[in-house]
């Protein structure tokens, strides 16, 4: 196995790894020698530094460490590519009800679940709690409201997400652990007809690459894509518009 300290300079014993910047189809930057992009946060046996590694790195005296990234970007982006106006609003904070673009999704997909986890975080006196509620709490193993709600909204969101990259219901439904199989094919109906743009957005895209063989970032970067991969055009452009913001972020922060 490798090991960090054998990437070390035997000099000063720092590690630099390399950052590859164009690598990727997409734009997206990578590293390696060794991968310091992606260091676990949490012990991970599928890593090969089976630990939370993030631990490991320390500042120098006098010296601090600066973490900056874009919070939830990528469904951003998908809302922004098709123009959803509802998340877009959300994700501003200028929505008339709702402003947080998952939890949008969440009153959208579990209906009247939502609106009684909500009432009940606000005021639990006089509510009974309901079947469903009782089932979610030994799913989740825990009695604490705000336990459910963090982990329907996790579904949600992972629901969302797998949705505009073209999953089917049994994979991308996985996390609505409150919803039978026929409120799950409801939650897919409300949620096709609300948003229809994250719906199908790679269906979408797919007929546009068969069309034109490319899809074009935000900054006007065109990405081609063979036509037996049609599908994997949601991905090129998303990933390629949020590889041109954070190089661009990258150098404003230099700056």
């Amino acid at each position: 196995m490798d090991l960090y300290t054998e990437k070390a300079h035997p000099g000063d014993r720092r590690i630099r790894c390399s950052i590859n910047t164009n690598k990727a189809k997409t734009g997206r930057q990578s590293a390696n020698y060794p991968n310091l992009q992606n260091i676990s946060k949490d012990k991970s046996e599928k890593s090969k530094y089976p630990i939370p590694a993030r631990g490991c790195f320390v500042n120098d005296p006098g010296r601090l460490t600066f973490l900056v990234d874009f919070a939830g970007i990528e469904m951003r982006l998908v809302a922004d590519a098709v123009n959803e106006e509802e998340m877009i609003l959300a994700t501003q904070g200028k929505h008339p009800t709702i402003n947080d673009m998952h939890d949008l999704s969440g009153s959208c997909v579990y209906g009247e679940q939502w609106e009684w986890i909500e009432a009940f975080l606000k005021s639990p006196a006089g509510l009974s709690e309901p079947e469903w509620y009782k089932h979610a709490c030994k799913t989740a193993g825990s009695e604490d409201p705000k336990v459910i709600r963090k982990n329907m909204r996790n579904g949600v969101k992972s629901y969302a997400f797998g949705t505009a990259y073209g999953g089917g219901l049994e994979k991308t439904g996985s996390g609505l652990f409150t919803l039978t199989w026929e409120q799950k094919l409801a939650a897919q109906d409300r949620f096709r007809a609300r948003f229809p743009g994250v719906a199908y957005f790679t269906p979408n895209l797919a007929e546009l690459i068969h069309r034109q063989k490319y899809v074009e970032t935000a900054f006007g970067r065109k990405l081609y894509v063979a036509r037996n991969k049609a599908h994997a055009g949601a991905n090129y452009l998303i990933q390629g518009t949020a590889a041109g913001m954070l190089k661009r972020g990258e150098i404003r922060i230099d700056e």
